[in-house]
């Protein structure tokens, strides 16, 4: 439309632009990163992601790579690295997949698992 000259449209949230024509869409929020970790929104989907500071490791930074226990490659799928409190699977496909107090009945179970599927599976931490 028109606008007098001096005058400012002010938008409905979720609109921008000097004549609000530009939909914006709402920021999803990032989750918290522990340990120093910080937030880094992809550009690609919008999806957020930790970038660890170093000794620190998982999805959202939990886990300290000083209680790591040892690290096993599971060949064709990626590996996995035990620590005290959990297991941080890192599949070929990029991924990490943290499970959190593991018992060696789940571990194997996990490890089955993984020889078995080729998808792609993304869990939280």
């Amino acid at each position: 439309g028109n606008m007098a000259v001096g005058c400012r449209c002010s938008c409905a949230e979720g609109w921008i632009g000097d004549d609000c024509s530009v939909h914006q869409a709402p920021a999803r929020s990032c989750p918290d990163c522990f340990n120093g970790g910080t937030s880094v929104r992809e550009v690609a989907g919008g999806t957020c992601r930790c970038s660890c500071t170093p000794g620190w490791v998982g999805v959202r930074c939990g886990i300290s790579r000083h209680d790591q226990v040892k690290r096993r490659v599971a060949h064709g799928f990626g590996a996995l690295t035990f620590f005290l409190i959990g297991l941080v699977c890192t599949p070929l496909v990029g991924y990490i997949y943290v499970v959190r107090n593991p018992n060696s009945l789940m571990v194997e179970s996990v490890v089955r698992f993984l020889r078995r599927i080729q998808s792609r599976l993304l869990v939280g931490e």
